[in-house]
Protein backbone atom coordinates (compact mmCIF):
# COMPACT_ATOMS: atom_id res chain seq x y z
CA UNK A 1 0.00 0.00 0.00
CA UNK A 2 1.26 3.45 -0.82
CA UNK A 3 0.03 6.98 -1.09
CA UNK A 4 -2.91 8.38 0.87
CA UNK A 5 -4.14 4.97 2.08
CA UNK A 6 -0.87 4.27 3.84
CA UNK A 7 -0.83 7.73 5.45
CA UNK A 8 -4.35 7.24 6.79
CA UNK A 9 -3.37 3.84 8.19
CA UNK A 10 -0.28 5.26 9.92
CA UNK A 11 -2.22 8.19 11.35
CA UNK A 12 -4.92 5.81 12.58
CA UNK A 13 -2.36 3.55 14.28
CA UNK A 14 -0.63 6.52 15.90
CA UNK A 15 -3.99 7.74 17.15
CA UNK A 16 -4.82 4.31 18.63
CA UNK A 17 -1.44 4.08 20.39
CA UNK A 18 -1.70 7.62 21.82
CA UNK A 19 -5.30 7.04 22.95
CA UNK A 20 -4.31 3.77 24.60
CA UNK A 21 -1.37 5.33 26.42
CA UNK A 22 -3.54 8.23 27.56
CA UNK A 23 -6.20 5.87 28.90
CA UNK A 24 -3.54 3.88 30.73
CA UNK A 25 -2.07 7.03 32.31
CA UNK A 26 -5.50 8.23 33.40
CA UNK A 27 -6.42 4.87 34.93
CA UNK A 28 -3.14 4.68 36.85
CA UNK A 29 -3.59 8.23 38.14
CA UNK A 30 -7.20 7.52 39.12
CA UNK A 31 -6.33 4.29 40.90
CA UNK A 32 -3.70 6.00 43.03
CA UNK A 33 -6.19 6.55 45.84
CA UNK A 34 -4.10 8.25 48.50
CA UNK A 35 -6.77 7.62 51.11
CA UNK A 36 -5.19 4.24 51.90
CA UNK A 37 -1.56 5.38 51.63
CA UNK A 38 -0.85 5.81 55.35
CA UNK A 39 2.25 7.96 54.80
CA UNK A 40 0.22 10.57 52.91
CA UNK A 41 -2.81 10.68 55.18
CA UNK A 42 -4.04 13.72 57.01
CA UNK A 43 -2.68 13.42 60.59
CA UNK A 44 -6.24 13.37 61.95
CA UNK A 45 -7.19 10.39 59.79
CA UNK A 46 -3.91 8.68 60.58
CA UNK A 47 -4.59 9.09 64.31
CA UNK A 48 -8.14 7.76 64.06
CA UNK A 49 -7.14 4.69 62.06
CA UNK A 50 -3.85 3.84 63.78
CA UNK A 51 -5.27 0.89 65.70
CA UNK A 52 -6.92 -2.17 64.16
CA UNK A 53 -10.60 -1.66 63.50
CA UNK A 54 -12.96 -3.90 65.33
CA UNK A 55 -16.59 -4.35 64.64
CA UNK A 56 -16.79 -2.07 61.62
CA UNK A 57 -18.47 -3.54 58.55
CA UNK A 58 -16.43 -4.02 55.36
CA UNK A 59 -18.14 -1.10 53.61
CA UNK A 60 -16.83 1.22 56.35
CA UNK A 61 -13.27 0.16 55.51
CA UNK A 62 -13.20 1.13 51.82
CA UNK A 63 -10.73 3.93 52.57
CA UNK A 64 -8.90 5.24 55.63
CA UNK A 65 -10.94 8.43 55.44
CA UNK A 66 -14.23 6.52 55.47
CA UNK A 67 -12.97 4.29 58.26
CA UNK A 68 -12.03 7.36 60.32
CA UNK A 69 -15.52 8.82 59.90
CA UNK A 70 -17.20 5.57 60.95
CA UNK A 71 -14.93 5.40 63.99
CA UNK A 72 -16.03 8.94 64.90
CA UNK A 73 -19.64 7.79 64.63
CA UNK A 74 -18.91 4.98 67.09
CA UNK A 75 -16.88 7.04 69.56
CA UNK A 76 -18.93 10.25 69.42
CA UNK A 77 -22.52 9.38 68.44
CA UNK A 78 -24.00 12.05 70.75
CA UNK A 79 -21.75 14.68 69.17
CA UNK A 80 -22.50 13.98 65.51
CA UNK A 81 -26.19 13.72 66.34
CA UNK A 82 -26.11 17.46 67.10
CA UNK A 83 -25.09 18.28 63.52
CA UNK A 84 -27.22 18.19 60.39
CA UNK A 85 -26.21 16.57 57.15
CA UNK A 86 -26.31 18.52 53.90
CA UNK A 87 -25.99 15.64 51.41
CA UNK A 88 -29.70 15.44 50.63
CA UNK A 89 -30.39 12.55 52.98
CA UNK A 90 -33.24 14.54 54.49
CA UNK A 91 -35.30 13.00 51.69
CA UNK A 92 -34.70 9.55 53.20
CA UNK A 93 -35.82 10.81 56.61
CA UNK A 94 -32.44 11.26 58.24
CA UNK A 95 -32.64 13.61 61.20
CA UNK A 96 -28.92 14.27 61.75
CA UNK A 97 -25.44 13.35 60.57
CA UNK A 98 -25.53 10.36 62.91
CA UNK A 99 -28.24 8.73 60.78
CA UNK A 100 -25.82 8.60 57.83
CA UNK A 101 -23.65 6.12 59.75
CA UNK A 102 -26.34 4.12 61.54
CA UNK A 103 -29.61 2.38 60.81
CA UNK A 104 -31.50 4.80 63.01
CA UNK A 105 -33.86 3.14 65.46
CA UNK A 106 -32.80 -0.33 64.34
CA UNK A 107 -29.30 0.02 65.77
CA UNK A 108 -26.15 -1.03 63.99
CA UNK A 109 -24.35 0.52 61.09
CA UNK A 110 -25.82 1.93 57.93
CA UNK A 111 -24.11 2.00 54.53
CA UNK A 112 -25.12 5.51 53.50
CA UNK A 113 -21.95 7.32 54.60
CA UNK A 114 -19.73 4.66 53.03
CA UNK A 115 -20.58 6.00 49.58
CA UNK A 116 -21.08 9.67 50.49
CA UNK A 117 -17.93 11.78 50.69
CA UNK A 118 -19.91 14.72 52.04
CA UNK A 119 -21.07 12.76 55.11
CA UNK A 120 -17.50 11.60 55.72
CA UNK A 121 -16.10 15.14 55.43
CA UNK A 122 -18.79 16.48 57.75
CA UNK A 123 -17.97 13.92 60.44
CA UNK A 124 -14.25 14.65 60.16
CA UNK A 125 -14.85 18.40 60.55
CA UNK A 126 -17.05 17.90 63.61
CA UNK A 127 -14.37 15.73 65.20
CA UNK A 128 -11.56 18.12 64.28
CA UNK A 129 -13.33 21.10 65.81
CA UNK A 130 -14.21 19.14 68.94
CA UNK A 131 -10.59 18.08 69.29
CA UNK A 132 -9.45 21.70 68.84
CA UNK A 133 -11.75 22.73 71.68
CA UNK A 134 -14.12 24.79 69.56
CA UNK A 135 -17.30 25.41 71.61
CA UNK A 136 -20.24 23.38 70.32
CA UNK A 137 -22.32 26.40 69.27
CA UNK A 138 -19.40 27.86 67.33
CA UNK A 139 -18.66 24.49 65.71
CA UNK A 140 -22.29 24.24 64.59
CA UNK A 141 -22.13 27.76 63.19
CA UNK A 142 -18.92 26.95 61.28
CA UNK A 143 -20.46 23.71 60.08
CA UNK A 144 -23.63 25.32 58.77
CA UNK A 145 -21.65 28.09 57.08
CA UNK A 146 -19.32 25.60 55.38
CA UNK A 147 -21.91 23.07 54.21
CA UNK A 148 -25.05 25.12 53.51
CA UNK A 149 -24.04 25.48 49.85
CA UNK A 150 -24.71 21.76 49.32
CA UNK A 151 -28.44 21.94 49.90
CA UNK A 152 -31.11 21.61 52.53
CA UNK A 153 -29.92 20.15 55.85
CA UNK A 154 -31.56 17.44 57.84
CA UNK A 155 -34.03 18.72 60.41
CA UNK A 156 -31.54 18.81 63.28
CA UNK A 157 -32.34 21.13 66.19
CA UNK A 158 -30.00 24.06 66.76
CA UNK A 159 -27.61 23.82 69.66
Amino acid sequence: MSGPGRSVLIIGLVFIVVAGLSALAISKRGSGDQSNDVDNLDPLIKELTSTPSSGLPDYALTSKKTEAAYRISVEFPDLIEKFPCYCGCRSIRHKSLKDCFTKGGEGGFGEHASFCDLCVDEALDVYKWQKEGVPLKEARSRFDEKYTRYGDPTDTPLI
